[in-house]
Order: structure tokens, then C-alpha cells, then sequence
């Protein structure tokens, strides 16, 4: 190049030069370009580096937007949400997980040991006024623990439902219900949430049949008896048992409740029972989670939910707050689907007390038994119409009656 020619831009090789930037974090890449192509290159906002305008970038859980190499050497995935974290910056579970500060309010640190578990694994002790993992709280908490095993019901007069469900009753306030001959049978656990104020959530062990029918009438009425209360904390969740579920029967229940709850987004007659269930803790499937599972289950992938993950981690799937949570579906034993949805509150504000409340829970247990079912056998024939009437005509008569009892009375027959 004479003295006369000026440098051209290494990037549109028509500008000339404006500045000479360093391109890329830990092996950096001189160039030389002009002030539109400095315009478009990329900050790494972490690192604050320069990259390529085609680089990928990758957001992080509080939203950074970082380069490839930052992403490789300092970050990783959330065990829990599977969101991209700076590793330094994530809490350290007992077990050995990361995850995302966003689930600190999730957790509890050991009093015992100093490690840190989900709320779900620790006990509130009153007396210490500390958290313990279940492993290690002291004999006198209020709380207790067992192991779940199947209890197997043969009877389904008045209970049709022959898949294993374990249900958890949350509630606030009240007197602990103690340990008796009943609560031994049936309750494998009762301890502190860290969701919940002053409560306590009483699990189950998996019930199938009249069992379940019988344990939610007398959960509600020992609810009722130690004067606990069901205020806008309170979620009741169940775990529908999934283990027989095979690949095309997987596809379809996930397609099934994405269908579902595109249903009922729509707010028509009938549908806001199930809009009102949506809150923090029983989110809707967002885009980009639906987009994922889509990619397996809208395709002819030949492998199941679990290796699904496995293979394509997303930056950011389902959250174990989800409506309908499918994260236990990635383990190879035990999978099951969580339903999230019941907020009992919502309910008791129409039916006014519990026993009417047990009634309404049993029929949504039921409802989504027979969503599952026909789902995962019959997926064909499962329609999704806008009106809830419609809706209702696929499924059995108890079960058609009570969706039809959440339309209100001056929609039916067109009024």
C-alpha cells in the first residue's frame, strides 16, 4: 500500500479503517475496521469483549448476554431449571447439584451439617428454630418422614382410579395433625414448605382406587377439625405414576396438556375454573419450553422425554413450577408426572367449605386420570373445541357432569 492509499475495512473491505478491535476473550484476534462494522459487533456482557456479528451469544439466568467462551469456561447448567449460570455464582446442593440463585427461596441450609437441600428434603424444627435435612433432624420435631411404598387398593367402587397417585396436601396455620394408626397408614410424610407460612405439607403414600377418595375426605376433615386454613399459599399437588408410559404414549400426554392449555387460555364459558389454577407456583408452559419438548414430541424421534433431555439440554426447559410438571419423567425408575394445579382456595370460595372442597378434588384427580389415559391410549380420538361442553362430552358421566357444573348457569344452551 502506498502513502497515498488508505487502509480498507478488513470486515466490507469499502470503508476505511476507523479502529483496530480485539476480537474474542482468551485468544484475542486483532482487526482493523470501520465505524459500521464496529457498530455491529457483538459485547459479551460479561467479559466485555468483542465478537463477530454472526457469533453465537448465550443469556444467562439473570439475562447477561455472553460469548461462547465465557459460556464453556465459566458457566454452567442449572440441575433444576437447566438455565446457564456463572458457575461461582450458583448455590451448591448436598448432593453435589448447581443451581440458579433464582431457587434460593426453594432452599435451606442444614443446621446440622451446613449443606444446602431443596425445602423439600429439610424439616423446620421449632424447638431449634432451624432447618434440618431429613437425615438429620432431631427425634423431637413436630415433623416426620418415612419412606414411600405402594399401597395396593383393590377396591374401586367408589373410586375408579387404578394408576398409582401420591398426593401432597399443603396448609397453614392449625394444629399438627399427630401420628396415629391412620396418619401411619397413609402419610408417609408431614413437614415444613418453604413456600408456605407457618404450614405444613402432608404427603402421601402412591393410593390408587377407593383409597384415594377415602384419604382426601378424611385429609379434609382432620384439615377442618385442627382449624388449618387454605389461604393463596396453598397448592395441593399430585403425582400421577408414569412408569409404564412407553415413547408414543409419552408424546402424546405431552401434547395432550399443551393442547389443554391452549384450551382453556381461551377463557370461554367454563374455562376460567381451570385459569384461575394458574399462579406463580403452577405456571403455564412457556414458549420456549414448548419449542423444545415440541422438537420430540411433534417429530418422529425414537426415544423417550428423559434421553430427550439428555441429549438437548435447553438453555431454559420446563420449570418444576410448571401447571404440569414433566421434569420426573427424566429419571429412568420412579417417572411421573406432577400436576400443580389445584389451589384450594379458589374452590372454597364458591363450595364454602371442606367436605365440598374433597368432592371438587376428587372429580379434578379423576378428570385428569381420564385425560391421561385417553391421552396416552386413544390420543386420535381426544378432542380439543372451545367450548367446554363440547370438552366434556369425551369423557365419563361423573366426570362430564362436573366440567359442565364449571360453566355458568346463564351460558348453557347458548342463553
Amino acid at each position: 500500500m502506498t502513502d497515498n492509499e488508505t487502509e480498507k475495512c478488513e470486515h466490507c473491505d469499502s470503508e476505511p479503517v476507523a479502529e483496530v478491535v480485539f476480537l474474542g476473550w482468551m485468544e484475542q484476534t486483532p482487526a482493523s475496521l470501520c465505524d459500521d462494522c464496529v457498530g455491529e459487533l457483538q459485547e459479551c456482557e460479561y467479559s466485555g469483549t468483542l465478537h463477530e456479528p454472526d457469533a453465537n451469544m448465550h443469556e444467562l439466568d439473570d439475562e447477561t448476554l455472553v460469548c461462547t467462551e465465557v459460556r464453556e469456561n465459566v458457566c454452567s447448567t442449572c440441575e433444576w431449571s437447566n438455565e446457564l449460570c456463572i458457575t461461582e455464582n450458583m448455590l451448591v446442593m448436598g448432593d453435589g447439584d448447581r443451581v440458579s440463585r433464582n431457587h434460593m427461596d426453594d432452599t435451606a441450609v442444614c443446621y446440622e451439617t451446613g449443606d444446602r437441600w431443596h425445602c423439600d428434603d429439610m424439616i423446620y424444627d421449632e424447638n431449634h428454630g432451624e432447618w434440618f435435612h431429613l437425615d438429620f433432624a432431631p427425634v423431637q420435631s413436630e415433623r416426620w418422614y418415612r419412606r414411600f411404598s405402594h399401597i395396593l387398593c383393590e377396591k374401586y367402587t367408589k373410586y375408579p382410579v387404578r394408576n398409582f397417585v401420591g398426593i401432597e396436601f399443603e396448609a397453614e396455620g392449625g394444629d399438627t395433625i399427630g401420628q396415629d394408626e391412620w396418619t401411619r397408614e397413609y402419610i408417609a410424610e408431614a413437614k415444613d414448605d418453604g413456600s408456605l407460612c407457618d404450614g405444613t405439607e402432608y404427603t402421601t403414600h402412591p393410593l390408587r382406587g377407593d383409597d384415594i377418595a377415602n384419604v382426601i375426605d378424611e385429609m379434609c376433615e382432620r384439615l377442618w377439625n385442627n382449624d388449618f386454613s387454605l389461604g393463596a399459599n396453598i397448592g395441593w399437588h399430585f403425582h400421577y405414576e408414569a412408569q409404564k408410559f412407553g415413547r408414543k404414549a409419552q408424546k402424546n400426554i405431552w401434547t395432550a396438556v399443551e393442547k389443554f392449555q391452549d384450551a382453556f387460555t381461551n377463557t370461554g364459558p367454563g374455562w376460567d375454573y381451570f385459569n384461575e389454577m394458574i399462579r406463580g407456583y403452577a405456571e403455564a408452559w412457556g414458549s420456549q419450553y414448548r419449542e423444545w419438548a415440541g422438537a420430540w414430541a411433534k417429530t418422529q424421534a425414537q426415544y423417550p422425554y428423559n434421553e430427550h433431555y439428555r441429549r438437548y439440554r435447553p438453555r431454559r426447559s420446563s420449570s418444576p413450577r410448571a401447571f404440569v410438571n414433566f421434569t420426573p419423567m427424566r429419571r429412568n425408575n420412579g417417572r411421573r408426572i406432577e400436576i400443580r394445579m389445584y389451589q384450594p382456595c379458589s374452590v372454597l370460595r364458591k363450595c364454602k367449605n371442606y367436605a365440598a372442597l374433597g368432592e371438587d378434588y376428587k372429580a379434578f384427580i379423576r378428570f385428569w386420570d381420564e385425560l391421561i389415559r385417553k391421552a396416552a391410549y386413544r390420543f386420535n380420538d381426544l378432542q380439543f373445541p372451545d367450548g367446554m361442553d363440547e370438552f366434556a362430552t369425551q369423557f365419563s358421566a361423573p366426570t362430564r357432569g362436573w366440567l359442565m357444573s364449571k360453566i355458568p348457569t346463564n351460558t348453557h344452551n347458548g342463553e
